[in-house]
């Protein structure tokens, strides 16, 4: 038995791939209020009720990272690449 190729998928003109662009709704669970649970998209029949309780699902919202934060990520990421170089000069120096 001998395997096909795998054919590859034709970029957009924009160059992007469709496999590469992912919708950002895709990536966001829904959520009962009644049952207080997230519901997983394959679980969720025709009409858009919950599956355990019936009642009508909600949206799910979408909220973006404050800026504080990611300053604090980055601050927090060059402080400890600069403790870990003081960390290997420290160990160059004692041994």
């Amino acid at each position: 038995m001998v395997a096909e190729p795998r054919s590859q998928p034709d970029p957009d003109e924009d160059g992007v791939l469709d496999d590469e662009v992912v919708d950002d709704e895709e990536e966001l669970a829904t959520w009962c209020e009644e049952c207080e649970e997230l519901v997983d998209e394959e679980d969720i029949p025709d009409d858009g009720t919950c599956p355990r309780c019936g009642s009508e699902l909600v949206a799910p919202e979408r909220h973006r990272v404050p800026w504080y934060f990611r300053m604090m990520v980055v601050a927090s990421v060059v402080y400890l690449g600069y403790r870990a170089y003081q960390g290997v000069t420290w160990v160059v120096h004692h041994l």
